[in-house]
């Protein structure tokens, strides 16, 4: 929950093979494109990562419950507070829920020392908006086609303790060049470990 709204995630867990028992897990963090968390390539990928051996957890930004973020008009009005808030706190507090939420689970132990977010395009700047508020036991994020910019640190946060990993497209539509660069730049400044890796064409 994030105040009055609910939110719906997915938990995946897999057991057997070499996975050790009840050991305490890493936990993923997945966080969906514009069209929300009812998406078949997320369940794919969080049952590869469960596979691994890691503790994934689907999670739900819009507070859809039944795949109604396919929908343009509802999905653009639950994501307007991410556009409108310049200060990402909305985000961070809503990552931070999702956190707890994996940690806490109860079905899986999970290691909140060891926890990595991964998102893609909205989801993307989701998860660096969340790493730039420096939770503690954020070991790595990685954004696939994110929206990236140069959005500054959470207030009162001076660096960035997880490790960031940018996979963007040199041709992405929606990110120029210079958005890029700002990011670069703000993750440097931060002294973040972090990656770029830019695809031509």
């Amino acid at each position: 929950r994030d105040g009055a709204a609910s939110f719906h995630g997915m938990l995946i867990s897999a057991s057997g093979g070499s996975l050790r028992g009840d050991s305490p897990r890493p936990g993923v963090l997945l966080v969906h494109t514009a069209v929300g968390p009812h998406d078949l390539f997320l369940q794919w990928k969080a049952q590869k990562l469960a596979a691994c051996g890691y503790a994934v957890l689907i999670v739900d930004m819009l507070g859809d419950d039944d795949g109604s973020g396919w929908e343009r008009e509802w999905s653009l009005a639950r994501r307007a507070p991410f556009w409108e808030d310049d200060t990402r706190e909305e985000a961070r507090r809503r990552m931070a829920a999702a956190h707890e939420a994996l940690v806490s689970a109860g079905s899986v132990r999970v290691d909140g020392d060891r926890i990595a977010a991964l998102g893609y395009c909205l989801g993307g700047r989701l998860v660096l908006d969340y790493a730039r508020g420096d939770p503690d036991g954020l070991l790595a994020v990685a954004s696939f086609h994110g929206i990236l910019d140069g959005s500054p640190l959470a207030p009162g946060v001076s660096r960035m303790r997880a490790a960031v990993l940018l996979c963007h497209g040199d041709a992405d539509p929606f990110v120029p060049e210079e958005s890029v660069q700002a990011c670069v730049a703000q993750l440097r400044d931060a002294g973040a470990r972090w990656s770029l890796l830019q695809f031509g064409g």
